[in-house]
């Protein structure tokens, strides 16, 4: 904690910020001690013996030198990883590969062996975030070699088992573990937390990335908006486009089996059917100028409805306030939300209002105003105002003010 020692301590001292050390620098430097004793020991237990030590070199070297005691003759991996008892870093690639292929009884059969062998299940955890962490940094392909801190045949074998993984999944698979980490972290029962954890990453469905998602609404909306020929023939023949008058219009080339060559003549694509706009002969009964304003309401509800059955959901929290002329009002009681989808939804409204009425007209939307609720409004404002000041005057709360110094920051009236 050097920013506890005071300036004329430090100003008369050298100070020396020590950093982890590379895992790769931990591993060369044993190799080459190991070399001038003649001790033989592969090189991939000198790289679990240097992430053991933490990025620490003095770690590093009594981790060695414990495993140099115990052993006799050339040491092996197996030796080190139970003198050490630590778990070996291919059981992490193993679980890994089991959750790409879904395999989730093989999962288990490792924690099994991982738990008898009575190896601490939560290190494996953190070991195994960390893990999925280091595959998702090398599948995004940036500076791995600065942010992954691990050996580089080890670098090769995580791009080799994610080449065919996404990077999504790869996002999802380590949301998921993080997640659950104080789930395993605190649980008495630390194997069946860390069952669960795989269990339910199992069930949850997967999700698809966002330009697949797109692709696919488009592709939906393609299928939707676009007729097909016989559609756009039959339209033909509804509206009269097969008459004498109109066939000399001309058509699409057709390919005939007979023909070598394809014959083809400028063609304007139909337009898409739209439905047709609301009209005051589709909906009965139609409007009367004798009517009261809630019945000429009801009718023009109705008219609304049958154009846009959500909008009319709404409407009924609406009434008509006046209509003269070429004018209509409309009141819109309720929260904001009600107005806020009117508003969105006044072009339609307005092409029903002049088909319904027979002529232009001009259409005002505005909110129902209650004067009884900004009375009550008003006046729970001035009871809290009131209380505020009692409370401030109390003279309990001026001998506190008094005895520690202190102001009144705020109060609140509950």
């Amino acid at each position: 904690e050097p920013h506890k020692i005071p300036i004329t301590i430090l100003s008369r001292c050298q100070r020396h910020d020590l950093r982890r050390i590379s895992i790769e620098s931990v591993s060369k430097h044993l190799a080459w001690l190991c070399q001038q004793e003649h001790i033989e020991i592969a090189e991939e237990s000198l790289n679990l013996i240097a992430r053991e030590s933490g990025g620490s070199m003095r770690d590093a070297l009594s981790l060695l030198d414990q495993v140099i005691t115990c052993a006799e003759g050339a040491i092996t991996h197996e030796q080190i990883l139970d003198i050490l008892g630590i778990i070996d870093r291919a059981i992490l690639f193993d679980i890994s590969s089991a959750i790409f292929k879904g395999e989730v009884s093989k999962i288990l059969d490792i924690l099994t062996e991982i738990y008898d062998h009575g190896h601490n299940l939560k290190e494996l955890y953190s070991d195994l975030i960390e893990h999925f962490r280091n595959l998702l940094v090398v599948k995004m392909g940036k500076k791995v070699n600065k942010l992954v801190d691990v050996p580089a045949h080890e670098t090769a074998l995580m791009a080799e088992q994610i080449r065919s993984v996404s990077e999504i999944y790869l996002t999802r698979v380590l949301d998921i573990l993080f997640k659950e980490e104080s789930a395993v972290q605190f649980s008495s029962q630390p194997k069946l937390a860390l069952e669960m954890v795989f269990i339910r990453m199992f069930q949850s469905k997967p999700v698809l990335p966002i330009d697949v998602l797109i692709e696919k609404i488009d592709s939906l909306k393609k299928g939707v908006y676009e007729p097909s020929p016989n559609a756009a023939e039959i339209r033909d023949a509804e509206n009269g486009w097969n008459t004498p008058e109109r066939r000399e219009t001309p058509k699409p080339a057709r390919i005939s089996h007979d023909d070598a060559e394809i014959k083809s003549t400028p063609y304007m694509p139909p337009e898409p059917i739209t439905p047709p706009l609301p009209s005051a002969q589709a909906h009965a009964p139609a409007f009367n100028p004798d009517d009261s304003l809630d019945e000429i309401w009801a009718k023009l509800l109705n008219a609304i409805s049958k154009a846009s059955p959500s909008l009319g959901a709404i409407l009924p929290k609406c009434s008509l306030s006046a209509v003269s002329g070429e004018k209509l009002e409309i009141e819109v009681s309720g929260n904001g939300f009600f107005v806020e989808r009117i508003n969105k939804n006044e072009s339609l409204i307005r092409k029903v209002c002049d088909a319904f009425f027979g002529k232009k007209m001009e259409l005002v939307i505005k909110a129902k105003t209650n004067p009884q609720a900004q009375e009550d409004f008003r006046e729970k404002k001035s009871r809290e105002e009131t209380l505020k000041d009692e409370a401030v005057k109390n003279p309990l709360v001026t001998a506190a003010l008094e005895i520690f110094g202190g102001r009144v920051v705020n109060v609140k009236v509950l």
